[in-house]
């Protein structure tokens, strides 16, 4: 059956509508192309201009176009024509997209992908570009193109896109009307070698019946938007398509193209199509429907729709009552039916599993958790950004000597923190040391962020043993103190100085600091010593000074990425890296949330002077989570933040699960306490197995290590007498 048929019998069956919410109205910041070569500029000019060359369809007139330029180009398969290339300067960097590619800067990329101001995503039937300022560009990957441009750049556009100034006069020059032909040769833009004319002007035929036309743009599922658009040029194109292409998907096209512009112009739309007229076909059981959001609600996500911030348009989406299943791939089910993922192992909803002191239960793909007697954890990351016992989230810019946590009602531990500034802004702040002094200061062990350990103010080596506590190093890149009260202090040294701070269940309500007082209640961590809770991260940081005369922090600090476009880009780029749902860490996200780490890694990268330490200090906490959950990753410094792994000191090597257990020269003489303490495993440099740890930081075979006498060392192949024998 033709499709006029097809439409006829459609307009008979149809029934009923849903309201819609409707969009904002930008038709007058649009430009679209599609179908048989059909035009509509920024301003409302139709036209049908039926090239195979290359244009030139929005630049800024009196600029470069290094900045912001867009080309097009279409081709004919099987005499329909279909859009082949698009080039795009944005932002500096230069886009190029094609049916079986998309290379950014010269390199073919995998998508989302996320540069210096543009983000490059794809859905189920779009590719979608979009620049920090102010363009985005919809490809359907066929016949339609949407350039959606910002109110900035009205009067400072060329192309064939018009020029941007609210008249449709585009096709006139100095008050003479130009052709299709000669408004198109003006941004024509040929290869080194190519020599594209532009074809002929031709007189359009406009045949079939009008009134039909009307019919389908009147029709119940468009009711809202007769109103919005240029009914007469819509139904002159309908016309055409029927009269002049021998394709009849071609009025389907423009068609949809209706659809899609009284999106832009703050309408809705409902359901259209169907199996016999203009079908579209989804993956799984989803549905294609003319008016849904692009965000798709998942297992994961079950109210990505509501959030979603971008425009309603055509797509495929799950039946109402049902998400998409993205956990184990099965299609659009109902949420309580969703599964859930701990350690790559699926579990239907209602199934349990336990772990430590940690018992969850998969509901609707969600984990609901129960704890009972779990250790509680505290750490300052970043330089700022602190996580509570209790688990509330915080910054604090602090510029002096700092509680991190200590005995409410005695002396047994107390672990201080140096912060400092380190740039030019006052939010730029950097750990600089840690203090743990234990039984009343009768033992105080300093950590600075260069890894120089001092106990009682005098410099030592490590491992150090005593009846209070075990120090050591198994990595270059940290230091752990296992603390006889109830504590585990881990300091980070690499890239940037961070500490984590691990507390037995017996401390709980015992602890006061900036950690909080660890008492399952996170609304009142924030409490001081006179017992009031503070309101601001600044008035609670400051009540925590061990100097008086250090300046109270105030309050004021706005999001750093705000001063630098670049350090933006570069911030969403590879923070993104941590929360991308098929990335390097995606098999963590269901135990470890990466929201609040990828939140920290970009303020961070845009904060600091050197973005990449600060990036990969972000980057390298989530893996340290991560692996605290039981979840190890190997590997992921070949795909981002390598270069720590490239050098090492003297003979040490680089490995993702460094120890110092059995590894040191020590160890070969006296019992090695830190194979008792038990901490989670980390990264860095030291000795590879088979090889132990001198006092001088190298490593060498058994044969070359010294021997030890309690704090004696005696040099390899030297012998000593003691109590009558020889050594």
């Amino acid at each position: 059956m033709g499709t006029i048929g097809s439409w006829i019998i459609f307009l008979t069956l149809l029934v009923g509508s849903v309201s819609q919410i409707a969009n904002e109205n930008k038709i007058g910041r649009v430009c679209t192309t599609w179908g048989h070569y059909q035009w509509k500029t920024f301003d409302g000019d139709f036209f049908q201009l039926a090239s195979n060359c290359n244009h030139v369809l929005v630049f800024e007139c009196n600029n470069s176009y290094k900045e912001l330029n867009l080309q097009m180009r279409r081709t004919v398969i099987d005499d329909i024509p279909t859009i082949s290339t698009i080039i795009m300067t944005l932002e500096g960097s230069v886009v190029e997209l094609a049916k079986s590619s998309v290379i950014v800067d010269g390199k073919t990329v995998s998508l989302p992908h996320v540069t210096f101001g543009v983000s490059v995503m794809r859905t189920d039937f779009d590719i979608i570009v979009e620049a920090k300022q102010g363009i985005t560009v919809t490809w359907n990957l066929d016949d339609s193109l949407d350039i959606e441009i910002d109110e900035k750049y009205q009067n400072k556009i060329c192309g064939l896109c018009g020029n941007f100034d609210g008249v449709p006069n585009d096709l006139m020059i100095n008050g003479a009307q130009l052709s299709v032909s000669d408004f198109a040769d003006t941004y024509k833009v040929d290869g080194p070698t190519e020599r594209c004319e532009e074809p002929a002007t031709t007189t359009v035929q406009s045949c079939d019946d009008k009134q039909l036309c009307d019919q389908i743009f009147s029709s119940s599922p468009f009711r809202r938007c007769k109103d919005l658009l240029d009914m007469d040029s819509f139904n002159t194109i309908c016309r055409n398509d029927m009269c002049n292409s021998k394709e009849p998907t071609t009025l389907c096209k423009t068609i949809s193209e209706y659809s899609r512009q009284c999106v832009h112009a703050g309408g809705t739309t409902e359901q259209w199509r169907n199996a016999a007229f203009c079908p579209k076909t989804c993956p799984n059981n989803m549905e294609f429907t003319e008016y849904s959001s692009p965000c798709v609600d998942s297992c994961s996500t079950p109210q990505a729709s509501q959030t979603c911030n971008r425009d309603y348009r055509g797509g495929c989406a799950c039946p109402n009552g049902t998400v998409f299943d993205d956990i184990s791939k099965t299609g659009c089910i109902a949420q309580d039916q969703c599964p859930c993922l701990h350690k790559n192992k699926l579990y239907e909803s209602g199934e349990s599993y336990s772990d430590n002191c940690r018992s969850c239960v998969c509901e609707s793909g969600q984990w609901s958790c129960t704890e009972e007697n779990c250790p509680g954890t505290c750490s300052l990351e970043g330089g700022a950004h602190i996580n509570t016992f209790d688990g509330k989230a915080y910054t604090f810019h602090g510029d002096c000597s700092y509680v991190l946590a200590k005995q409410s009602n005695g002396y047994s531990f107390a672990v201080l923190v140096d912060l400092a500034k380190c740039g030019m802004a006052d939010s730029q702040t950097c750990l600089r040391a840690v203090t743990v002094s234990l039984d009343s200061s009768s033992v105080v062990i300093k950590v600075t962020s260069s890894g120089q350990v001092y106990v009682n103010q005098i410099a030592s080596m490590l491992p150090l043993f005593t009846p209070m506590l075990s120090a050591f190093s198994p990595s270059s890149f940290f230091i752990f103190l296992d603390i006889k009260v109830g504590i585990q202090v881990v300091v980070q040294l690499s890239p940037v100085m961070q500490v984590f701070i691990f507390a037995d269940s017996s401390l709980k309500g015992t602890t006061s600091g900036l950690c909080g007082n660890f008492n399952n209640i996170m609304s009142d961590d924030f409490k001081v010593i006179s017992g009031l809770v503070e309101a601001t991260s600044p008035a609670f940081g400051n009540s925590w000074k061990t100097r008086a005369k250090c300046p109270d922090i105030v309050a004021g600090f706005g999001h750093p990425c705000r001063q630098s476009i670049n350090k933006e880009s570069y911030a969403k780029y590879w923070c993104s890296k941590l929360d991308d749902p098929q990335g390097l860490f995606a098999s963590c996200h269901s135990l470890i949330s990466p929201s609040i780490y990828k939140d920290n890694c970009i303020y961070d990268s845009c904060n600091c002077e050197n973005s990449e330490e600060s990036m990969c200090a972000a980057v390298s906490t989530y893996v340290y989570a991560c692996a605290a959950a039981g979840i190890h990753f190997r590997g992921w410094r070949n795909t981002i933040c390598g270069k720590f792994s490239e050098w090492c000191p003297g003979t040490t090597v680089y490995d993702y699960n460094m120890t110092s257990c059995q590894r040191t020269c020590r160890s070969l003489s006296q019992p090695d306490y830190s194979c008792q303490s038990s901490f989670t495993n980390v990264d860095g440099c030291g000795c590879v197995e088979g090889t132990y740890m001198t006092e001088e930081s190298q490593c060498v075979s058994r044969e070359l290590c010294p021997c030890y006498d309690k704090d004696t060392i005696i040099p390899a192949g030297q012998t000593v007498n003691k109590d009558g024998n020889t050594w």
